[in-house]
């Protein structure tokens, strides 16, 4: 069905002073809403609205610029119009960036629970920003340190859900993207102070591993691996390393309960298949976690909700989740699964097991559970109102 895109422009036109086409300095905004007639499009007029949002932008591109310590425009990347489209979106993601132009989703607008949708959104915002104001190497950066970058932008700017977040040490790569990247460059941020800073405005003509090297003095892999080292976690040869200060944050009288569940994940790491490492790091991950859930030696209140998370693969219990789904489709689908991958892991699996591909599966998926973004839980913060 077509539509009519909602240009937030043309009502005031005859009056300037209230003209939603603004500048900071030399950026100017344009907001259109292309799915007006959709529930998402329609809670973003009624609910949100395009005033607030470009003075939501000014104030998250002033954040970013602060953050990136980039006091002048000769340090900044060259950002003259930026757009902004309420669209439906296909795929399923909540926003997508293209050129100078952000795309946020109307499902996941409609996702957002009443009440909190101004907080929900502007989260999203503050990741989606930072990939127009980011430096990436003119594309040689590895995709999974431009998406950890956004998400230290998300969590500086403390528009997040502690509660429900990648916790340090999670993830198989250090380059896995979002919650774990960010986690990991807040450890480099503990090593130098403006790690995370520097490694961006680094990034400004191309991108090097050799950039750590330079800033830590150890190579990125070391450094991946004394992080992990800090945390509990397995590598490969039948170890298993816990922290000494993971044990001591467990509650009095709880420390039995969450160490056995610690031991469920890492253990199905030892005994688990992983295609000789071919299998995503996140597939992994959620695998582990599909067998703690089973172990029943996890609290139910506080681990996501079916539908979350933005990836099939972002790991741990959005994946854990999405397999549960697929299992209610062919009854031992994860564990037959896990067997496929004793050699080699492909996406075609799903085909053979399942008859869709997996891209298909997490959308009808989400469809399911009205597109929950990451983060949606149990956990709300105070809404910060500008």
């Amino acid at each position: 069905m077509s539509q009519t895109p909602h240009i937030f422009l043309y009502t005031f036109l005859l009056l300037s002073s209230l003209s939603f086409l603004q500048g900071i300095l030399a950026v100017q905004y344009i907001v259109t809403n292309n799915a007006s007639t959709t529930p998402g499009g329609q809670r973003f007029n009624n609910e949100i609205g395009a005033q607030w949002t470009v003075n939501t932008l000014k104030t998250i591109n002033k954040f970013i610029w602060k953050l990136f310590r980039q006091p002048t425009d000769s340090q900044r990347k060259h950002v003259p119009i930026l757009n902004l489209y309420i669209t439906i979106l296909n795929d399923g993601a909540m926003g997508e960036t293209g050129g100078d132009n952000i795309y946020i989703s109307d499902t996941a607008i409609d996702s957002f629970p009443p009440g909190r949708i101004k907080f929900h959104f502007a989260s999203l915002l503050y990741h989606e920003m930072t990939h127009i104001f980011q430096w990436s190497g003119q594309g040689s950066a590895p995709g999974g340190l431009t998406e950890g970058i956004a998400d230290y932008v998300m969590v500086k700017s403390k528009y997040y859900f502690p509660g429900t977040y990648t916790k340090p040490g999670e993830g198989g790569r250090w380059d896995e993207g979002y919650g774990v990247t960010e986690r990991f460059l807040e450890y480099c941020d503990g090593l130098k102070k403006g790690f995370t800073v520097e490694l961006n405005n680094k990034m400004r003509k191309v991108y090097r591993d050799e950039y750590f090297m330079e800033m830590l003095g150890k190579p990125l892999e070391q450094v991946w691996s004394e992080y992990k080292a800090k945390y509990g976690y397995t590598n490969g040869d039948y170890n298993i390393n816990i922290s000494a200060q993971t044990i001591q944050s467990y509650p009095v009288g709880r420390a039995n309960f969450e160490f056995t569940s610690l031991m469920y994940h890492e253990m199905t790491h030892i005994f688990q298949w992983s295609g000789n490492r071919s299998a995503p790091g996140g597939l992994t991950e959620g695998i582990a976690d599909y067998v703690m859930v089973k172990s029943n030696f996890y609290v139910p209140n506080f681990y996501v909700k079916p539908g979350s998370g933005s990836r099939w693969d972002e790991g741990y219990g959005v994946t854990e989740r999405f397999l549960e789904y697929c299992d209610s489709l062919k009854k031992g689908f994860t564990v037959q699964l896990n067997k496929k991958m004793k050699f080699a892991y492909s996406d075609n699996y799903f085909v053979e097991l399942l008859g869709k591909p997996v891209g298909q599966l997490w959308s009808e998926y989400k469809a399911k559970y009205g597109n929950i973004p990451a983060g949606k839980g149990d956990y709300m913060l105070p809404e910060v109102k500008y």
